[in-house]
């Protein structure tokens, strides 16, 4: 199974500034200096690994009169520095992200597309097959090196066409049996969906006389333009 129509949405969320960060900032009374950043540990002059120990020392000293929760930690020397302003606030903002769980499915066929420049010997290749969970449930099986599959009984199961055309123009189909479709479908529990969307462009002379690009780009997020439609068979 895969799961489809998974989203990930950004989440704001605060996070609390260590009690060391503000009294380093009030001994300092300055912006920490880039040679305190954990990516210039290993400096390119005597003076870089100097500034940076000091700091260490310094970090050090406030650290051990806090409880740890309240200590400025050694991974946030890098790009967590906070600023004086976030500081001063007591907390800054991170950006995260949320994952949003989508829908389990099964795709119904599975593309062979075998690279062909990796061996002389196979140069077969770009068709489209039942997927292999229907393959086996059915116990479906190739005979002679066909793209059609057959069933146990020796009848074929399958068929694969594809039209002539470009790449992105020629039509192609894989065909299962529908008896081997109902029984596959029964016995998983399971309904064959399809879902038809396609985006629908404004015609020129309708959308120029519309009042400012900010009225079409309202309706091009509500998706009004959009045509959708979902098919749902059941064995």
């Amino acid at each position: 199974m895969e799961e489809a129509f998974e989203e990930h949405v950004g989440v704001s969320r605060r996070v609390a500034i260590a009690e060391g960060w503000r009294i380093l900032y009030d001994e300092t009374g300055e912006t920490l200096p880039e040679s305190i950043s954990l990516p210039l540990i290993y400096a390119k002059s005597d003076k870089q690994e100097l500034d940076f120990d000091r700091w260490l020392l310094r970090i050090d000293k406030i650290n051990r009169s806090l409880p740890a929760n309240q200590r400025i930690q050694l991974d946030q020397l890098g790009l967590s520095i906070p600023s004086p302003e976030e500081v001063e606030r007591g907390f800054k903002v991170e950006r995260d992200y949320k994952k949003i769980k989508g829908i389990k499915m099964m795709p119904t066929t599975s593309a062979y597309c075998w690279e062909s420049y990796h061996s002389k010997l196979n140069q077969f290749s770009g068709f489209q097959v039942p997927h292999p969970f229907v393959c086996d449930s059915l116990h479906l099986h190739s005979r002679n090196r066909e793209i059609e599959l057959f069933d146990s009984a020796g009848n074929r199961a399958s068929i694969w066409r594809k039209g002539t055309g470009t790449r992105f123009q020629a039509s192609e189909f894989t065909y299962l049996r529908k008896d081997l479709l109902d029984r596959f479908l029964k016995n998983q529990k399971l309904a064959l969906v399809w879902l038809t969307w396609g985006e629908r462009g404004f015609h020129y002379d309708k959308y120029k006389g519309l009042p400012g690009d900010n009225h079409l780009l309202s309706l091009m997020q509500s998706q009004a333009n959009s045509y959708r439609h979902m098919t749902v068979y059941r064995a």
